[in-house]
Order: C-alpha cells, then structure tokens, then sequence
C-alpha cells in the first residue's frame, strides 16, 4: 500500500472506514436490516396515517358548515382614574398603585 495525499488520502480512508464498518455490520444481520428498513416502515407509517386523516377529513362535513364571522367592535379603553390609580394628596398627578 502506498502513502497518499491530499483528497486520495482522503478518499482512501472513507473507503476503509466504510468497509470496516459494513463488515462489523454484516456479522449482524439483524441489526443491519433494522437499521436499513426501519426508516423504511417509518415513512411508510407515516403515510399511512396521512392518507387516512385526509380521507377522514374529506368525508366528514364540519368545516362546511362553518361561516364566516362578523366583525367584533373593540371596547373603549378604560380611563386609568377608574383602575388602579389613585391621586395622592398634595400631587396633581396620578401613579399606579402595585399589590
């Protein structure tokens, strides 16, 4: 085997590492195939309950029946001498009371 460099270098080290790592895989042929098609079912899972929501939705008639609102009016806002704000004896101005 010779020494490289650069990219070759690179390269040559992803494919052993990927080797290795396909080989120590293969001993388990279990783990390896749940790893493989476990993203599989997942995704086929998952479509699955898309399509049998869609088809729930398309059948049911609740979002028909709803109209459009009318508009609320905003209240006024409250004068702040009604809440909690009180005048202080000898001030002209008020201030806003915590509890």
């Amino acid at each position: 085997m010779t020494l490289q460099r650069g990219l070759p270098l690179l390269w040559q080290q992803y494919t052993a590492l990927f080797w290795k790592n396909f080989l120590l895989s293969w001993r388990s042929k279990r783990a390896m195939f749940l790893q493989l098609f476990a993203s599989f079912f997942f995704i086929l899972l998952i479509f699955c309950i898309q399509e049998a929501m869609e088809k729930s939705f398309a059948s049911s008639t609740a979002h028909k029946t709803v109209t459009d609102p009318t508009a609320l009016t905003s209240p006024p806002i409250p004068r702040c001498e009604d809440k909690f704000f009180v005048k202080l004896p000898f001030s002209t101005s008020y201030r806003m009371e915590w509890k």
